[in-house]
């Protein structure tokens, strides 16, 4: 796979974290009973490393370390905010 498509899909990762993590925060905060959102929650949370273990597996992919001139600015926009969304663990990987 070319890295140009390798950093297109971690572009669509980040996309995908995005929107759902900014839905769920509005409707958590605007209600006046976040318990109601815990099942919501735990989806989100598997989702996030799902997309995280996804986002190291494309990693993988790339000879050598991953850098800007092989997966550019926004791979790497998106493996820092997929990293930071999902814990400390991965942001070590």
């Amino acid at each position: 796979m070319k890295y140009t498509e390798l950093a297109a899909e971690l572009a669509q990762l980040l996309e995908a974290d995005q929107i759902e993590k900014k839905d769920f925060v509005c409707r958590y905060f605007a209600s006046d009973d976040p318990s109601q959102f815990d099942a919501e929650k735990a989806e989100l949370e598997r989702n996030t490393k799902e997309r995280s273990a996804r986002m190291l597996q494309i990693l993988k992919e790339v000879d050598g370390e991953p850098s800007l001139s092989n997966i550019g600015t926004d791979g790497a926009l998106a493996v820092s905010v997929l990293a930071s969304h999902d814990g400390p663990e991965v942001l070590d990987e």
